[in-house]
């Protein structure tokens, strides 16, 4: 047996048949499905086994050798993950009374999506897709297999060679291998609590108020002819508050975390490393600030929830900025600088219009909602 497939076995629900999180209706998912023709770097649902079999075949790459079994072991569990973070009370104290539920797409690229059913006021769903979570994957193998990579990690059990491309491979401990695929998921983390933020941040609802009554194509194309600055300023938030969620979540957990460990400081690397390795690919685009910058975001927004000044908690993440980009760089990754004056431009033009939309939501959010 694969011994990443045994490794899951033993920690999360593999019996799962679907990609689902929550409970969407039939009709639901028709209306999800619908959105999806409209746009092609989302990919289809992830409904079933037997769907994502046929899909795994495109992947392509590493994914073709013999790795479904893992593959999808590996996107069960984030679904497990997700679905218990939409179950927690850190979370649902925010979420009712609506009804919020998601589902995993079945393209490679890195990418989510948030969006409200159309003829439920209360109802909202998520996408994130395989990549968000199996193109972390792939980039943890190969950090994890260099014995440099927090050498503090357990590097027990049988050495394999594990494909990493069409023609390249590592050699990695089974052990180095099973933390590889959990460091993933919290990468995927990253993208499921962004996509919640553009829900409880009201992104979502503020854009479907002046959209109601539309068809479901034109609606997209609407949203994708936002302002630049409005888009941007929605994308800030949500990286910002993904940050905030993640240390809601992970960092004040009691006792030892086999994956973030048990120490603070040892949790807010790690998790900097999933948000890093997460966003570290994306590629600036119209309304959408870089992912070098969108780490930068979200770091912050992870920091908050530690003490110190804000000029200490903004030198610690430059040095986990810098020396992130370093090891990076010198494991053979692409990645490209970072810009602090880009940064600060960001927060300059985006914060007005952040501090305008939250003053819009107040006005229509549900009234048993506290700040978020």
């Amino acid at each position: 047996m694969n011994p990443f497939f045994n490794f899951f076995k033993n920690n999360c629900n593999i019996a799962r048949k679907e990609l689902v999180i929550g409970s969407p209706t039939r009709t639901n998912v028709i209306e999800v499905e619908a959105v999806l023709k409209h746009s092609e770097i989302f990919g289809n649902l992830l409904l079933s086994r037997d769907g994502f079999h046929e899909s795994y075949a495109a992947f392509g790459g590493p994914w073709q050798r013999e790795r479904e079994a893992a593959a999808w072991n590996l996107l069960a569990g984030a679904c497990d993950g997700f679905q218990k973070m939409l179950g927690g009370k850190t979370t649902e104290r925010h979420i009712k009374p609506w009804r919020i539920f998601g589902f995993v797409s079945d393209s490679i690229d890195a990418n989510g999506l948030a969006r409200k059913i159309w003829h439920d006021d209360q109802s909202f769903y998520f996408i994130v897709t395989a990549g968000a979570i199996l193109d972390p994957y792939l980039t943890y193998i190969k950090l994890a297999a260099l014995s440099d990579f927090l050498p503090e990690a357990p590097a027990a059990g049988k050495v394999l060679e594990v494909p990493t491309g069409v023609n390249s491979a590592v050699t990695i401990s089974t052990d180095r291998l099973a933390f590889a695929g959990r460091l993933a998921v919290y990468s995927g983390y990253a993208i499921f609590f962004h996509e919640l933020a553009h829900i409880l941040r009201g992104h979502v609802l503020l854009h479907c108020s002046s959209q109601l009554g539309r068809g479901i194509a034109e609606r997209i194309e609407a949203y994708a002819e936002n302002p630049d600055l409005e888009r941007r300023a929605m994308e800030t938030d949500a990286d910002y508050f993904a940050g905030q969620f993640m240390a809601k979540m992970f960092l004040a957990q009691k006792g030892q975390n086999q994956i973030l460990g048990s120490k603070p400081n040892e949790r807010l690397f790690r998790l900097a490393i999933a948000i890093f390795v997460a966003y570290y690919t994306f590629e600036e685009l119209s309304g959408y600030h870089s992912g070098i910058t969108r780490i930068y975001v979200a770091l912050h927004g992870l920091f908050t929830s530690i003490k110190g000044s804000t000029k200490d908690k903004a030198r610690m993440i430059d040095k986990i900025m810098v020396s992130l980009i370093q090891f990076m760089s010198t494991a053979d990754f692409t990645v490209k600088d970072f810009s602090l004056t880009d940064f600060q431009n960001l927060l300059r033009d985006t914060q007005p219009v952040i501090n305008e939309m939250q003053a819009k939501f107040v006005g229509m959010r549900p009234s048993e909602w506290k700040e978020i």
